[in-house]
């Protein structure tokens, strides 16, 4: 064990690298070590003492920094290595330093002798043992590391620093760089100053590295962080760092400059492959940002390099980094084709409430009808970490196709849990290894809503000494099981409860109380849900009060025909304890009443009724109110709508309509707008009267739309309108038959004289059928004609304000 005190810490002469073979002997023993793996490592072990051969087997790794206490760190590597490709004599460190480096100076500050830590060193998995002899390929994952001390006092540097440690060389069959066999690694990490204590994420899972053509690969490296901070997970350059086995220093040996600070040089990739495009695939290679879930479909064989890097993140603030590379091997396998299913359901969240059951069912079909297996972790089937009711997955092995349901019926103590993931795991007998489709859910128990508070409450008298309680209750009813009832003397403020009725369904209650009966006492309802939930209370009712009380007649505030045809109401609220609905009717002209309209919200004192004829009738209304316990209110006054009728005649409009009667109006007034000119007319009309004319002059506006409104008074905004009536002038033509322009100041001119019309267009012709004189202003005047003296003919046509279409035709005798 290393000694923590910083000043007896072993350190790494910077200038004066020792490199010294690594004995396999106890790094490879393990009893799991395939038989040709561990003959594969003999040999290497045999070659182990030739130095100056450089370690052609790296494949990956990473930087390791946890926080174990105070100011104690343990610092650390974990090196992955190709069993079968590199060097024969390839060696190790021992012990095996690490630079340390200011990030605001990017200069060496420190290194750190490491450890080889043989009960941490693993063969990573590769296939089923049956599967092995398939494809030649052995990992094995190294680990160094020691404890030491880090302060913010030893180290103040405010800006943080980073870990490298790098080497030579790289696996000789990687496919995707150049020259990897000449390409050195370097790994390494950031980290925040030390006044922050932290640890940099973790990958918890092994990796797998052999992926077979044609089948998309997909893994989780399960990154953690013990700090919780966020994460964030990318693709990334692998680095090639300073080593380069080409340059040699004064001795001809190679040169490996291990301690310099970065940046360090990326990795030179081969043509068509980047970062971003690690190997030939579909889909491509990439990560999850915040899962780390890698997907790729390889499509080739070789030996492919990338990297990932994991940034954290602590109150929106970057504070470290690290980057672990790796190395696939893509092979052909025997079969190892992705299980189909209904991807729809990963990622779903199911939500239930206490009571209801969820059932989901899943099915997997695999192409080359290996046998298949399901398996399901979620706490919801642990006795320890949940309650029962527990959920049950039920997935009998299937050849070919695996069909598998997950149940669950939560009950009250399950709410408000939030997400619950639920993994659902199916995998195959397929070589060189399973092929694995992992499917992730989430279940959510909402907490029960509370029932809202009973309406409909009547109170009446069933007996000499009884009476009965009923109400109604809102939807969801799904959630009611029980309702409370509740007394109290009117004069109290507490309410003690009385009596529980069970079920939703039980809405009647009848008490047996003398002093109700003779005093003012009060009662209310709850109802509560399933899981013991009570919601608020109804409405209060005494007896004193409101046994038997009947509601008062409604009172209209106005109605009005609006600008769509139909009749708008309003009237005010009622104040009745238990109001029920408020029941509207309606007669058309003399007719009689039908009703129209239940409204059930007291304060709902606006009605629209519509698809109404109010250009031809007046309509009639009147209100009542019911309550709860079916008595109903006398009616209100009868409000009726104004109809406005009237026909043009000669230069002037007539009108009349009938009396208003819901309120006494102070007077009438005629509103009018011309409908070209945008003219506006208004007169007022005494309450008497319901006639009036409109005059029109010469020249004027013949299209006109009038209104009545009955005003209330100066100081009320309550105004009725009646509809609106639309009045034509007709057209009025006079043309004359002769004229003589003979300059004698009489009958100079001819042209029609012409009022309410549009389009006019008058023609004139000799007796050869010659056009004389055309006009399509009925002001231009035929004057001055070139035609001699005799008879003319004349054509007219004109259209009237609203479109018709109108004809004359005739002689015309010129005198000279």
């Amino acid at each position: 064990m290393v000694d923590f005190a910083p000043a007896l810490r072993q350190r790494r002469p910077i200038l004066a690298p020792s490199f010294i073979p690594l004995s396999f002997t106890g790094l490879y023993s393990l009893p799991a070590t395939p038989a040709p793996c561990r003959a594969i490592l003999w040999l290497l072990c045999s070659a182990l003492f030739s130095t100056g051969l450089q370690a052609t087997h790296l494949v990956g790794g990473n930087v390791i920094f946890k926080h174990v206490g105070g100011d104690r760190y343990l610092l650390g590597l974990e090196v992955m290595v190709d069993c079968y490709n590199g060097s024969p004599a390839a060696w190790y460190d021992i012990p095996l330093f690490m630079g340390m480096y200011a990030r605001s100076t990017n200069s060496l500050v420190d290194s750190f002798s490491l450890t080889r830590q043989p009960g941490f060193d693993k063969e990573l998995p590769i296939s089923k043992p049956e599967c092995a002899g398939e494809v030649a390929h052995c990992l094995y994952l190294v680990r160094y590391s020691d404890t030491f001390s880090f302060s913010a006092v030893q180290f103040p540097d405010t800006f943080g620093y980073y870990f490298s440690w790098e080497r030579c060389c790289r696996n000789n069959v990687i496919v995707n760089i150049v020259k990897p066999e000449e390409a050195g690694i370097a790994f390494m990490a950031q980290v925040p100053p030390f006044s922050t204590q932290n640890s940099l994420p973790v990958f918890s899972k092994l990796p797998l590295n052999l992926l077979c053509i044609g089948n998309v690969f997909k893994f989780n490296f399960n990154i953690t962080d013990a700090d919780g901070d966020r994460l964030v997970i990318s693709l990334t350059e692998p680095l090639q760092g300073n080593t380069n086995p080409a340059l040699t220093n004064a001795n001809s040996t190679p040169q490996f400059p291990l301690l310099l600070p970065g940046p360090y040089q990326p990795v030179t990739w081969s043509s068509g492959y980047s970062a971003s495009n690690v190997m030939d695939a579909n889909p491509v290679l990439q990560i999850d940002s915040a899962s780390g879930e890698l997907v790729v479909g390889p499509r080739r064989v070789g030996d492919y390099v990338f990297a990932v890097k994991v940034e954290e993140y602590r109150n929106g603030k970057k504070i470290g980094e690290l980057i672990r590379e790796m190395q696939y091997k893509v092979t052909k396998c025997s079969g190892s084709n992705a299980h189909e299913y209904d991807r729809s359901i990963d990622q779903k969240v199911f939500t239930a409430y206490p009571g209801q059951t969820i059932n989901i069912k899943l099915e997997f079909n695999d192409l080359e009808k290996d046998s298949l297996f399901a398996e399901a972790t979620s706490s919801l089937f642990d006795a320890l970490q949940v309650p029962a009711p527990l959920a049950v997955f039920d997935a009998k092995p299937g050849k070919g196709r695996i069909k598998a349901t997950f149940t669950w019926t939560p009950d009250c103590h399950h709410a408000g849990s939030g997400l619950v993931p639920v993994t659902i795991d199916v995998r195959d007998n397929g070589c060189p290894f399973p092929t694995i489709t992992r499917v992730v859910f989430y279940v959510e128990v909402l907490a029960l809503p509370l029932p809202v508070p009973p309406s409909g409450v009547c109170l009446e008298v069933v007996g000499m000494d009884s009476f009965s309680l009923k109400w109604q209750q809102e939807d969801p009813q799904r959630f009611v099981k029980f309702f409370v009832i509740e007394r109290k003397d009117a004069a109290s403020q507490w309410w003690q409860a009385v009596d529980t009725l069970a079920g939703k369904g039980a809405m009647a209650w009848t008490g047996l109380d003398t002093q109700a009966v003779k005093a003012n006492v009060c009662y209310r309802v709850r109802a509560g849900n399933r899981c013991g939930g009570q919601g608020g209370a109804s409405d209060s009712f005494c007896t004193g009060l409101h046994l038997g009380t009947v509601p008062d007649r409604p009172v209209w505030y106005n109605l009005t025909v609006n600008d769509r045809g139909a009749v708008a109401l309003t009237w005010h609220a009622s104040q009745h304890y238990g109001f029920h609905h408020y029941h509207l009717h309606r007669a058309t002209n003399t007719g009689s009443y039908i009703s129209i309209a239940l409204i059930n919200n007291p304060m709902d004192t606006f009605f629209v009724d519509s698809l109404l004829n109010t250009s031809a009738n007046y309509y009639r209304y009147y209100l009542a109110e019911e309550n709860n316990c079916g008595l109903e209110s006398p009616a209100s006054d009868m409000a009726n709508t104004i109809l406005l009728s009237g026909q043009a005649l000669a230069y002037f409009n007539q009108m009349e309509w009938n009396p208003f009667d819901l309120w006494q109006p102070e007077n009438y007034v005629i509103e009018g707008l011309s409908q070209r000119q945008g003219m506006r007319y208004a007169v007022e009309i005494g309450i008497a009267d319901t006639v009036a004319e409109h005059g029109l002059e010469t020249g004027s506006d013949g299209l006109w739309s009038y209104r009545v409104a009955a005003v209330k008074g100066e100081g009320s905004d309550k105004v009725s309108y009646s509809n609106t009536l639309v009045l034509e002038q007709q057209p009025v033509v006079w043309i004359p038959n002769a004229f003589s322009p003979d300059n004698n100041g009489l009958n100079e001119i001819w042209k029609p004289w012409t009022d309410f019309v549009d389009d006019y267009l008058v023609r004139v012709f000799n007796r050869w059928g010659q056009e004389v004189f055309m006009a399509t202003d009925p002001e231009m005047a035929w004057e001055l004609p070139k035609g001699v003296e005799g008879s003319y003919f004349y054509t007219l046509h004109y259209r009237s304000l609203t479109g018709k279409i109108y004809s004359a035709s005739g002689s015309i005798y010129l005198l000279r």
